[in-house]
């Protein structure tokens, strides 16, 4: 049975590596604003639940952080020179600990990195609730080339009952590893009411104007380690992964910081800091 497994392994890390770079053989081608205290909140990342395997050309926009050479978290490439990302993968962490890496859906593949220079978390940003969870990372080198590309943000509110995707590296179950390869999976996005009525069983308050809550309840979801991946909407990124309790739950569904509200802050960062 170990060998079995061995094998299956292996022959789904080579699949992984054909999928990345030779994506056309496959049958379908797919300087700190605040410094705040670490995070202690044991439900705050999050990683993807349910969902496929996706190939570069379906996300180019896409970065995962590490912190001492150590994945955390996952992020989208805003300009060049800066990543966005949630504030709660790099409070508390010096910009000297990070780096980034794109240009590759697999973790094991280094392809394009750049370290990080300097961390901008919004003063707005409160640990406790989880409030304007959004961090922009300005790189040392600037990120480039036919691996790469831009992300969109969207300018819109989502809405109740609007059905999207959430990419990253994250867990495919709550008590699993980070996934071998990059993984998407739709959610549909829930009216804030329920969410509220929801998170209230479990202690929590209600959501702010910068959060919102998405899922398909018990089936896909984001989970430990998808936490600052976007959530994606025709081409546009409308919410980063923030936060919630446990990865599937039915009664728990993932929170995601509103790009739509927390817009004001990033043009102003993006204007004064990145290229």
């Amino acid at each position: 049975m170990s060998n079995h497994k061995t094998c299956s392994f292996g022959i789904l890390l080579i699949y992984l590596v054909l999928y990345n770079y030779f994506p056309h053989i496959t049958a379908t081608n797919i300087t700190i604003a605040d410094q705040v205290p670490s995070l202690t909140k044991s439900t705050i990342t999050k990683k993807i639940i349910g969902g496929d395997f996706v190939a570069l050309r379906g996300a180019p926009f896409m970065v995962n952080l590490r912190r001492d050479d150590e994945f955390i978290c996952g992020g989208t490439l805003l300009r060049h020179n800066c990543v966005l990302t949630a504030a709660h993968c790099v409070v508390g962490t010096s910009a000297s600990r990070l780096d980034i890496q794109a240009g590759s859906t697999l973790l094991s593949n280094s392809s394009q990195r750049s370290a990080v220079q300097s961390i901008f978390i919004p003063r707005q940003y409160r640990k406790k609730t989880n409030n304007f969870d959004v961090a922009i990372l300005r790189l040392d080198t600037s990120l480039t080339g036919q691996r790469v590309q831009l992300v969109k943000l969207s300018n819109a509110f989502v809405r109740p009952g609007q059905r999207a995707r959430v990419y990253g590296w994250g867990n495919r179950r709550e008590d699993g590893r980070s996934a071998v390869g990059l993984r998407a999976a739709v959610v549909r996005v829930i009216r804030r009411s329920k969410c509220n009525r929801e998170y209230r069983q479990d202690g929590e308050d209600d959501l702010s104007r910068t959060m919102f809550c998405a899922s398909l309840p018990g089936i896909n979801d984001s989970c430990a380690g998808d936490s600052g991946g976007p959530l994606m909407f025709r081409g546009r990124q409308y919410g980063i992964v923030s936060w919630g309790t446990g990865c599937g739950r039915a009664n728990y569904p993932g929170v995601y910081t509103s790009i739509r509200a927390v817009q004001p802050w990033i043009n102003r960062i993006v204007a004064q800091h990145c290229q």
